[in-house]
């Protein structure tokens, strides 16, 4: 409720805002680039209470598995080149990746394997304050693969390490994470017949390892 609530109270006090520049009464210019700053931190605070909703709909509701020929690789370079492309060059975070070659295209749900990419992906982003790297390196072995996102991010003590899945456990600030995207991608991962593990320590970084077979 607290995490939805903060974007609720940006897009209420953004609203009024705009509506006294709007009202005669109070007599003051609606200038549009006043208005376009409004605008653009209301369409901020959707975007974010929809990821919201997204999230817990993906904790609460099983979907069904659609199994499809993936090119993994093309997965994680569509991911880290395209949709978050612009926001690691902001944060000043590059990405290294590493791909075994050897590794065939695999048999999973591109949809629910996509989603626990971005989470990891973003998970890592947030945690690395100023320039840092990220790592991405797949590796295949007899009939299963692994996959792996580590960054250079503040790391987890040993009592948040034990908590990392546990739904709604959250090591960002207040209004920055609900603490699913985690837990529902556990979830997704044992559901396609793999496994979702962490190594991290304090101040030193993340590493978060996906291991799955290569047809699910």
């Amino acid at each position: 409720a607290h995490e939805i609530n903060n974007p609720l109270a940006v897009v209420a006090e953004k609203a009024g805002l705009v509506k006294d520049l709007l009202d005669p009464r109070f007599a003051r210019k609606a200038r549009p680039e006043v208005l376009q700053g409004h605008l653009d931190s209301i369409e901020e605070a959707v975007y974010r209470s929809t990821d919201i909703t997204r999230q817990l709909l993906g904790f609460v509701r099983q979907r069904d598995v659609e199994l499809k020929e993936t090119d993994l690789h093309r997965l994680i370079d569509d991911l880290v080149d395209g949709l978050l492309g612009p926001e690691l060059e902001v944060a000043d975070i590059a990405v290294l990746k590493q791909y075994d070659p050897r590794l065939p295209d695999i048999v999973t749900d591109p949809g629910q394997l996509r989603q626990v990419v971005l989470n990891l992906l973003k998970n890592a982003a947030d945690s690395i304050a100023g320039p840092g790297i990220i790592t991405i390196t797949t590796e295949k072995s007899a009939d299963r693969f692994t996959l792996k996102v580590a960054d250079t991010g503040h790391g987890m003590t040993a009592e948040e390490l034990e908590m990392v899945f546990i739904p709604f456990f959250t090591t960002k600030a207040p209004g920055k994470g609900t603490g699913l995207g985690l837990s529902v991608s556990y979830g997704i991962v044992e559901g396609l017949g793999g496994h979702l593990s962490v190594v991290s320590e304090h101040e030193e970084g993340s590493e978060f390892t996906v291991d799955l077979p290569l047809r699910s």
